[in-house]
């Protein structure tokens, strides 16, 4: 599973789960709730995936990915996660579903808000 590319699924996953948040239409808030929810918890459960995978003891850097971005100058986008960053990244993914559900009410008393 080290060649799964975790880091680009794992920087790309939130951007395209807020466009998805985003699309749906205002009177709609609990659905897009709902969506930013579980969204949360799918990148969460990648999260635990990448987790697992991690080999303690291996290289220092892990789940190395690199993509040619400016060939003609040989430059190159790269992801690679060390143990510091896996901590991080798991710090993430835990605490977004958190704030998510910790502000689930915050709009609905609010002047203007649905309820």
């Amino acid at each position: 599973m080290s060649g799964f590319p975790f880091l680009s699924i794992l920087t790309l996953l939130p951007l395209v789960g807020a466009v998805v948040v985003a699309c749906v239409p205002r009177a709609k808030s609990e659905l897009a709730k709902r969506i930013a929810f579980v969204w949360s918890l799918a990148v969460l459960v990648l999260s635990v995936f990448m987790w697992i995978a991690f080999k303690v003891g291996g290289d220092r850097f892990q789940f190395h990915e690199s993509y040619a971005w400016i060939p003609s100058w040989d430059a190159r986008f790269t992801f690679a996660a060390d143990g510091i960053a896996l901590v991080m990244l798991m710090l993430v993914a835990i605490l977004v579903p958190v704030v998510i559900l910790a502000s689930w009410n915050d709009l609905d008393d609010a002047p203007g808000g649905p309820g």
